[in-house]
Formats: structure tokens, sequence, C-alpha cells
């Protein structure tokens, strides 16, 4: 469905299910007490591309967006938007409101929720060149666990521009699978500035108190967690660079997870020990000694005379 262009500078996107959402009969206003309906990747996408010429300002209310996101290929994207000079994109919370990447399926570029192309392909298919634009308050779920076997790599956020303020944003389960040899095709996660000698020049761009963690634990290559991107060449050798650009406060934690529950209790047996067991509380906060109730799975790993057992809420 393609959407008339917005008129409003600023509109409030929520995951509406009140029936009143996109009926002609009762159209939404868009404001913050009548927000649009974005519950689906489809919708969200034609929104998103409803607010080029006019909106500058787009809140994301709580809640889960899906997004097929945007894969800079010199092709058109099926479903796909880009940002454009002068937005803001604000979210409810980097713990409230979710950009949930779903549908990849390029094996050989990389996917992001969010993503501008000024310099693949020709127009009307091309994005941008960004001349001040904003992105904060939310998390961007790369969702490569719902990928699994597609052979994608999905990162987070890439603007390629100037004057870009990237601010609390959370990444999360980003990685690749892709084969693309060769090489293989890393994940860059979260991309500022994007220097080219056939660009713009890159300057001024800030990430600031983001957040990057809980990588997908099956990926099969490198991930650029947070860069300020540059050192395109030209044909004829020329290189270009971002200036004047800054990350600070950024914590990235690449730790594999696994659900992790807290440890109630080590006991060891024999003398000497011959084995450790782990018990875990699956409802405690905290570590709570003594024993549990109900069935367990058991997973064991052996390192030399020594066997260390998990007991896992089951």
């Amino acid at each position: 469905m393609s959407l008339a262009d917005e008129t409003k500078t600023e509109v409030w996107l929520a995951l509406r299910a009140d029936g009143a959402a996109n009926i002609p009969s009762t159209p939404t206003s868009g404001t913050a007490a009548d927000p649009y309906d974005a519950s689906s990747p489809t919708l969200f996408a034609d929104r998103m591309n409803s607010f080029q010429k006019n909106t500058k300002i787009i809140h994301l209310g709580p809640g889960v967006f899906q997004t097929f996101g945007y894969v800079s290929t010199g092709l058109p994207v099926p479903n796909s938007w880009q940002p454009v000079s002068g937005q803001k994109i604000i979210g409810a919370g980097m713990f409230a409101t979710t950009l949930k990447v779903v549908g990849a399926t390029n094996q050989s570029h990389l996917t992001c929720a969010i993503c501008n192309d000024p310099l693949y392909s020709d127009p009307p298919f091309h994005g941008q060149f960004l001349d001040g634009f904003e992105a904060s308050d939310f998390t961007v779920d790369c969702n490569m666990r719902g990928h699994i076997g597609a052979r994608v790599a999905i990162g987070a956020v890439s603007v390629l521009g100037r004057r870009i303020r990237l601010r609390r944003i959370r990444a999360i389960d980003y990685g690749t699978e892709a084969k693309n040899p060769p090489p293989l095709l890393e994940c860059f996660v979260i991309t500022a500035g994007g220097g080219h000698p056939s660009l713009p020049e890159s300057s001024d761009c800030t990430m600031e108190d983001c957040l990057i963690e809980k990588p997908y634990r099956n990926g099969r290559y490198n991930n650029t967690c947070a860069l300020i991107g540059g050192g395109g060449e030209s044909g004829e050798g020329y290189t270009g660079y971002s200036r004047s650009c800054v990350a600070r406060n950024c914590l990235i934690n690449n730790e594999y997870q696994d659900n992790p529950v807290a440890i109630s209790s080590i006991t060891c047996a024999g003398t000497p020990p011959l084995g450790c067991g782990y018990r875990y509380d699956k409802n405690a906060a905290r570590p709570i000694h003594g024993q549990l109730g109900g069935d367990h799975r058991r997973a064991g790993r052996r390192f030399g005379r020594y066997s260390v057992q998990r007991r896992l809420p089951g």
C-alpha cells in the first residue's frame, strides 16, 4: 500500500490494535493522542516513505516495530525506506522501543534496520547524503536468530553524511552467516560518517551513550561494532575520510549469552573432588542456597579429570 505524502512536520507511530487504524472512514491523525498504526513491516515502510518530503520528527512509541530494513545493493529494495536530511527518529526509550529486522534475504550485502544509500544507485532509488540526521532512544534487534540458515548479515544503523547524531541506541543479536566468498561478509553494527571521494565530505558525526551487546552466537565472521566510516577509494586511487567525528560514553559487550541464570550453590563430592554441581534458582534475582524441586535438564563438560555439571531450569 502506497500512502500519500505526509503534510505534518511531526508525527507519532504506534502498534495499534483498536480497529480504527488505517480504516478510511476513521483515519488516524498521527498525533501523540491518535498515532498512526505501524504494526506490520510493510505498513511501517509505507509510513516511513510517506515522511520523506515534509516530516522532520518521527516518534516511535513503546513496543516492537518490525522492519525489513535496507540493503545497499545499487538496486531497488522492495518494502524498504531510507532516512532523509533533517529528520529525527526518536523512540520512547532504549529499553521501551525496539526496531526488529525481519525478512532479510540478501546474502551478498549487509542489511541494516536504518540505512541510507547515496553511493551505489541512480534516482529515484538512491538515498540522500544526509546533512543533519538524528536517531535516539530505541533498541535495534538485528534478529539474526530469526534468520538461521538464511546466510545473511544484519547490522543496526548505517548512515552516511554529516552532522549525524546517534544517541542512546542499543543493538542486539547482530552478526553474519553470509558466505559471499571471498571474503566472508562482515557485519558493521553501528556506522556513521562514510567518507568517500565520490561523496561530499563527511564531518561532525557523533555516537553517544550507545550500547552494543548480545551478539548472534553462531556468527561465521567478524563484527565491527562501532565505526566512523571512511577510507573508500575511487578508481583513480583517491581516498576519502570523515572529519571531526567522535564516539563517547558507549559500551560494547560482546559476551555470548544463552539466557544465563543465577548460581544458587556449588557442591563438590569425593576426595579428591571428582565432580562439581551448579544449582540454579530460576525464580531468584540473586543466588539462593538449597535444593531445587522440579525437573531439570543437565548439561556437562569435562575438564581434565574433573567433571563440571550445570543443572538448568527445564
